[in-house]
């Protein structure tokens, strides 16, 4: 491996991601999968996991990964280290470096597994792609004939996540994995992670097992923290995006107060690493300051809002309020300040036309007041700042 490359990332050299749609990627940062010779993606149908991880396919990703180069499935990367937005890829590479150094030659040790998309929020800038329970959303705005938000648009019901192949795959190489980390969905509905966690604390594998899961923090309870505990670490990064009336409003149907109750149980037990990851977005760019102040755990934010062009961005806010925001970040000292202050910038440098900023601006206000019909929400609720603006967009 080249580590001198500017593009090089470790991941493909000892890890595999399994998503959603019974498909193989780099890892969960991408939404593209591998695409074989025949212009084909690598199922889970057609590839067991060691087979996609020792294809020519990743292989090809290795080389120019190697090679300065800058294969399109990394482009989530690529935008945000041009936007000087620090990047998974350069997250990878620092917190995976001890394999940079034990490995020559690809060896597959980590495994990330998407298994399926059981949830029980409906958060507003999800999608029924990642979570069941927002048809229920998407079903009412259609009744209601109410405009579809972007991110509810172009998905399909009924998809096959082949969930039991995953579980069988994973089953199949968990004696050799150091690594196994999980999203969703909600992992921890997941009836195949489940089975999972039980094979490998029966099969005595757990104790030699990294798990990490990323969870909205809702499900634990006292027998499922006992089987954890079998593990040789476990990390938890717990999905929160605001505090208070903010979290209430963007996680749909959970509150602020149950949350805050759960924290407080996982804190209880201090073998467990635990992280909180906010999604920045609209409705929470003026409380972020809030969330980081309130916990004692380190708040990964996350700017990558999805599908790319959503009205919630925090891009397509006013300079006022992008630098309000920034301020109030500012004077809490988080490690990620460069980021805000990156992402400030290129979004200021890399506004719409005015036209273009218009529409935008519509689309969000249509979307806020259709979501707060279908959920007697109100968006009232949030920073009197950001309802000032709100409420100027009427016209």
């Amino acid at each position: 491996m080249n580590t001198d490359s500017d593009t090089f990332c470790i991941m493909p050299w000892f890890q595999l991601n399994m998503g959603l749609a019974e498909d193989y990627k780099p890892c969960c940062n991408t939404g593209k999968a591998y695409i074989d010779e025949n212009n084909k993606p690598l199922f889970v149908s057609d590839y067991s996991i060691q087979e996609a991880f020792d294809s020519v396919t990743v292989s090809k990703l290795r080389k120019q990964l190697d090679s300065n180069k800058r294969p399109s499935i990394c482009n989530v990367c690529w935008a945000k280290e041009d936007a000087g937005v620090w990047s998974e890829r350069q997250e990878f590479n620092k917190f995976y470096k001890q394999y940079i150094h034990e490995y020559t030659q690809p060896e597959l040790k980590f495994i990330d597994i998407e298994f399926d998309n059981v949830c029980n929020l409906q958060c507003r800038m999800c999608s029924q792609y990642n979570s069941d329970q927002l048809w229920k959303t998407y079903d009412e705005f259609k009744q209601r004939k109410l405009t579809i938000p972007t991110s509810l648009n172009d998905h399909s019901r009924g998809i096959n996540y082949r969930a039991e192949e995953k579980k069988n795959f994973v089953k199949e190489i968990l004696k050799d994995i150091d690594i196994f980390k999980v999203t969703g969905g909600e992992p921890f509905l997941s009836k195949q992670f489940l089975e999972v966690i039980d094979f490998a604390i029966e099969e005595d594998l757990a104790k030699n097992i990294t798990l990490r899961a990323t969870t909205n923090g809702t499900k634990f309870s006292k027998t499922l923290l006992s089987k954890l505990k079998h593990f040789k670490k476990v990390k938890l990064t717990i999905s929160i995006d605001g505090t208070n009336k903010v979290y209430d409003y963007i996680r749909y149907p959970f509150t602020w107060e149950h949350i805050n109750k759960r924290l407080l149980e996982v804190d209880e037990h201090n073998w467990l690493d635990v992280e909180l990851s906010c999604v920045v977005q609209v409705y929470n760019w003026l409380n972020l300051d809030k969330l980081i102040n309130y916990s004692k755990h380190y708040v990964n934010f996350d700017f990558k809002l999805w599908p790319p062009g959503s009205e919630l961005s925090v891009g397509y806010l006013p300079d006022s309020i992008l630098d309000l925001g920034l301020e109030r970040i500012r004077k809490t000292n988080h490690k990620q300040i460069k980021d805000f202050e990156n992402f400030v910038d290129y979004s200021k440098t890399n506004k719409l036309s005015h036209n273009q900023l218009e529409r935008k601006n519509d689309q969000l206000y249509e979307t806020t007041i259709n979501y707060d019909i279908v959920r007697e929400q109100s968006y009232k609720t949030l920073d009197p700042v950001l309802v000032k603006w709100l409420d100027s967009l009427k016209t």
